[in-house]
């Protein structure tokens, strides 16, 4: 169970809260990245929900993928979103409310560098996606580019790329001993990047 943050320790800024739970999450499971829930609209009557690997940045978040994807698709017509991050083994959970930009090429190039090559290549033969697709056919696709690019650098293909979330609010929810839930909400103030946090608990 984790422990409870009084008031006198509570940061102005959301993000040096959940950089400090980001690392303390990061020593539980060790992954490249954070894994979330992605909520978007796109322009529909209903919510759509996925899955997405989230790097988490000094001000904000950034999540790549193909532009031409459903999530892509839907940001384009609506780029407000929201991020929930599950860390319920620490009885943790961060949600944040925001709304979306494309990152720089230079910033997405960056990114798809660092990536292992069959990621690379994986980037390439998703872009060719047509619905209906057999597994084997993508397969077979990710071979051919292999060949392509075989002894040189891979590129990043135009068609994918990165979305930074400028974050609106954050709410960090912990769960007591006692079953109380802590709920910490900063919202941003609107001005000189300083937030408004409050307490709350259920």
């Amino acid at each position: 169970m984790s422990d409870l943050i009084f008031d006198e320790e509570l940061p102005k800024d959301p993000f040096d809260l959940f950089s400090s739970w980001y690392s303390s999450r990061r020593r539980v499971g060790g992954r490249r990245g954070a894994g979330a829930v992605l909520v978007t609209m796109g322009g529909r009557d209903r919510p759509l929900v996925h899955c997405v690997r989230v790097v988490p940045l000094p001000d904000g978040f950034a999540f790549f993928l193909h532009h031409r994807s459903s999530i892509g698709l839907a940001l384009a017509i609506d780029p407000a979103v929201s991020l929930a991050f599950d860390w319920s083994e620490q009885s943790r959970v961060v949600v944040v409310e925001g709304r979306c930009d494309r990152v720089s090429a230079v910033e997405a190039d960056a990114y798809y560098g660092r990536l292992p090559k069959r990621e690379q290549l994986a980037v390439w033969a998703g872009g060719m996606e047509r619905e209906g697709v057999a597994r084997d056919e993508i397969a077979h696709s990710v071979a051919q580019f292999a060949d392509r690019f075989a002894g040189q650098l891979i590129p990043r293909p135009t068609y994918w790329g990165g979305y930074r979330v400028i974050v609106s609010e954050m709410c960090f929810r912990q769960a007591s001993g006692d079953g109380v839930l802590d709920i910490l909400r900063y919202r941003n103030a609107g001005y000189d990047k300083t937030w408004d946090v409050r307490r709350e608990s259920a």
